[in-house]
């Protein structure tokens, strides 16, 4: 039975009408829900609304560059190209460039290389506006056997963010520069002129409202963003750290990795047994043009690795004893110095350049993006199914993520499902609580608070928080928190908190079929032997079927043209 989709207003429109009428955004309850929406994540969607508007509006970045894995150029660049209306602005009038960087070279080293083979082939960066990079190249080992099944392209994961409702799913690339797309078109506003870095493929929406920021950027040539949060002792030892002039908004230091207590004392804020917080740096930064072309004149005759975080802005805002002190507590940059004698005095060099070309000395500024920030991580399997299974939950987050996959106006039928597309289901009670996109069920089913995306299925039986994504299945076990994702099978059983993926045996040649490969949630499968050595259930290693699967001799869209014929058709022709 085919189901009709109920068109309502929306959630982003209920809650500007709920705004409008109370005047207090804490106020704003979003329909069916029983907690007030909090003053973040009010701002959270007055953000998506802007983000879209900005997209619609073609006001977002007109240059782009994307740094890519060697051989990924071509893929990466028709993949952005093809998004770039519904990601930077809707007149596509986009000057994209994709780097591939062959061999790694850190965040610092990697960005100049880009900026400057983007002048080597005369582009001129528009010096009244803003232009958005990002930085994509990895391994994604973490998200093993995913990696793999995306032909070794971690940030090619679909994940359910879209411009509106008829347009694409994003990949966790293009959702990610899409988030940036924001902050970019703010930057400029506030007097930015620059170019705006996104560290990897993690989406981010602030909690703070972006249009109400006033900072007066004119001035700045670096800007960092962070999140005032809660300082933990985990927090403490894996994150840097920022602390910023609490009127002018400029960054005093940011600092490595260390203990809370250690933390605590380098901000000179006194440990009395009570909840401190702190701004964490959450990746991502932007940087003048006149500070890019003078650190590329520094730093560009170098070799090897640098990274930004962790070193350059340490370097930028200690003075030579804190600097010092520093060296004597952290191994990280020990390593970095022994291998770089003449760094710290590099950044000084850059320092007194960028000053001196300025007629101030190097202003940085600091962006709050609010505790409660949107932050799609999906670098681990755990928090990949997470994010793809946020559509379904019964709360304002679950409802900000369906304002996100633009399915906000779909309200629930009698057994509590969102049904949305193409989408096919039994009719009898049996699914229940869950999120049905663009799906079909031809068989009977079972299934209780699950999400399932662009599937064709037979019998299913989906137990809790249970995802299916681009699945085609004839008889489908999914275990709770499970992820089934490009899964093909006649019949399939998937652990609870286990992820499931097809392979091909050899991408160069079909006709040797798919694998099956499988990887427990609950624990890193790019770590260590987890990597290296083939686990229990799969044919081989997590190591081999990256290398084997980065192969560029068959292109990767004619593969999976060739699997839907091999091995998609077939099932389905045997569906109920």
């Amino acid at each position: 039975m085919r189901l009709a989709i109920r068109e309502p207003d929306g959630l982003l429109r209920q809650m500007e009408r709920n705004l409008a009428r109370t005047g207090d955004p804490a106020s704003a309850s979003p329909p069916d829900a029983t907690p007030r929406v909090s003053e973040a994540q009010a701002a959270k969607f007055d953000n998506l609304r802007d983000l879209r508007r900005v997209v619609n509006a073609s006001l977002g970045p007109d240059q782009v560059i994307a740094i890519a894995n060697g051989g990924d150029s071509e893929i990466v660049g028709r993949n952005l190209e093809d998004l770039a209306a519904a990601i930077f602005r809707a007149d596509n009038a986009v000057e994209l460039m994709v780097h591939e960087e062959r061999a790694r070279r850190g965040q610092l080293l990697g960005l100049l290389d880009a900026v400057r083979q983007w002048r080597r082939e005369g582009r001129t960066f528009d010096s009244d506006g803003v232009a958005l990079g990002i930085m994509l190249p990895g391994k994604g080992t973490r998200l093993s056997p995913i990696t793999q099944r995306l032909h070794g392209i971690k940030p090619f994961m679909p994940i359910l963010v879209r411009q509106g409702r008829d347009g694409r799913w994003h990949n966790t690339a293009a959702a990610s520069l899409y988030t940036w797309t924001l902050l970019a078109h703010h930057l400029q506003r506030m007097g930015f002129r620059g170019m705006a870095w996104k560290w990897g493929d993690e989406p981010q929406i602030a909690a703070h409202r972006l249009a109400e920021m006033n900072l007066d950027l004119s001035r700045a040539d670096a800007v960092r963003f962070g999140a005032e949060v809660e300082v933990t002792e985990d927090l403490a030892v894996n994150k840097e750290w920022l602390l910023r002039h609490p009127t002018s908004g400029e960054l005093i230091v940011q600092v490595r990795r260390r203990s809370r207590a250690e933390l605590l004392q380098r901000f000179d804020i006194v440990d009395r047994g009570q909840p401190v917080k702190a701004l964490v740096h959450i990746g991502s930064l932007a940087f003048s043009y006149p500070f890019l072309e003078e650190a590329e004149a520094l730093f560009g005759d170098l070799d090897g690795w640098i990274d930004v975080d962790g070193y350059l802005f340490e370097a930028l805002t200690h003075d030579a004893d804190a600097w010092q002190a520093e060296l004597n507590r952290d191994a990280g940059l020990q390593q970095l110095v022994t291998e770089r004698p003449d760094f710290w005095q590099r950044v000084q060099q850059l320092k007194r350049r960028v000053g001196e070309r300025r007629g101030y000395p190097l202003v940085i500024k600091v962006v709050d993006f609010g505790e409660h920030l949107y932050w799609g991580d999906i670098g681990q399997l755990a928090k990949a199914r997470r994010a793809l299974w946020a559509v379904a939950a019964p709360t304002v987050e679950g409802d900000f993520a369906r304002c996100l996959a633009a399915i906000d106006h779909v309200a629930p039928d009698p057994f509590g499902n969102r049904i949305v597309g193409d989408t096919t289901l039994p009719s009898d009670g049996r699914v229940r609580n869950s999120v049905i996109i663009d799906a079909r069920i031809h068989g009977k089913a079972d299934i209780d608070g699950a999400v399932l995306v662009a599937s064709e299925l037979g019998d299913v039986v989906v137990r809790g928080g249970g995802v299916a994504f681009g699945c085609t299945v004839g008889d489908l076990d999914l275990g709770e928190e499970g992820l089934a994702f490009m899964s093909i099978q006649q019949s399939l059983k998937v652990p609870a908190h286990h992820v499931h993926t097809s392979i091909p045996v050899d991408p160069g040649n079909l006709s040797r079929g798919l694998q099956n490969w499988f990887a427990d949630a609950r624990q890193d499968p790019g770590r260590g032997t987890n990597y290296t050595e083939p686990q229990p259930g799969n044919p081989d290693s997590f190591a081999a079927k990256f290398q084997q699967m980065r192969q560029r001799q068959v292109p990767p869209d004619e593969i999976e043209r060739d699997i839907d014929a091999r091995f998609r058709q077939p099932i389905r022709r045997e569906l109920p």
